[in-house]
């Protein structure tokens, strides 16, 4: 999908094919750890509940 995206994105910002794959994924990576770092806040402020009296 990202490299689909690239010569829509190179033309609409006017720049070169390989600044717009650089920000294609750049952007990926940014989103990746995004959610990395979002997911793992959210479960040390809202872990999930320990089931009692299976064992």
């Amino acid at each position: 999908m990202l490299l689909i995206l690239v010569p829509f994105i190179a033309w609409y910002l006017a720049v070169t094919l390989m600044y717009a794959f650089v920000m294609d994924v750049a952007s990926a990576v940014f989103y990746m750890f995004y959610a990395f770092a979002f997911n793992w806040t959210y479960d040390r402020l809202f872990p999930v509940p320990v089931a009692r009296g299976q064992w």
